[in-house]
This record gives C-alpha cells, structure tokens and sequence, in this order.
C-alpha cells in the first residue's frame, strides 16, 4: 500500500486519479486512488522492494481461536465474493490484516474491516 502522501511523487493530482494500474487506498477520502500509467511501472517497482511494516496483534478473545501465523481468507459478504487468502498478521474485533504475495507489486500486507467480510480457515 502507498501512502496517499507519497503519491505526489508520482506526480498524481488527488483530483484527477485516473486510468493507471497501481492503487492506494487513502483512508482520508475513503477511496482508491490510481497511478497514472507511465508512473505506474515505478510505483509497482518501489512496492515490490518495499517490506511490509503491519505489526503482528493477537486478539486472545477471537471466537474462531484465530491467532496470528494461521492461512486464512478473508472474503466480502455482499457481492464482491472474491476471496483474498494467505497468512494472518492482526486480527481484532474491527480489523483483519493478511499478508499474501502479489505476482506484482511482492510481498503486501491487506487490511480489512470485520464488518461486511467474513473470514475463514484457508482451504
């Protein structure tokens, strides 16, 4: 994930994101942005030499037992039904984080909210 703040450097106009390929998520509007195509290449090139920095939380109350280490999916309950499968990193009563690899953009941790997704033992 990049940082909404960083995508300046990718010469990105918070107001006109469009037709790239590379996304970030901005927590503070809620969206995805995109990297415009020719800055595109970098910004995949600058996320698969990055390192994922999510620390490793436990919930000691998760009813399913699920602890950081497990191989999960965390899939959305409305139409989406795309699952996203890999290791446990964090999990809490409002969030899930699974770290998976991408052919892409290598090795990425995903964040997702409790609510609206559910989560299952990867088969």
């Amino acid at each position: 994930r990049i940082p909404c703040r960083e995508l300046e450097k990718f010469g990105v106009d918070l107001g006109d994101a469009a037709d790239g390929i590379a996304a970030c998520f901005s927590e503070e509007l809620g969206a995805v942005l995109q990297v415009p195509g020719p800055r595109a290449a970098e910004a995949l090139d600058i996320a698969a030499r990055a390192r994922p920095a999510s620390p490793v939380i436990a919930d000691p109350r998760d009813p399913n037992g699920r602890k950081p280490g497990d191989r999960g999916s965390v899939t959305p309950d409305d139409y989406g039904k795309v699952p996203v499968s890999g290791e446990i990193v964090s999990l809490s009563a409002q969030q899930i984080a699974i770290r998976r690899v991408d052919e892409k953009a290598g090795e990425v941790v995903v964040h997702f909210p409790r609510a609206g997704f559910f989560v299952a033992p990867e088969t």
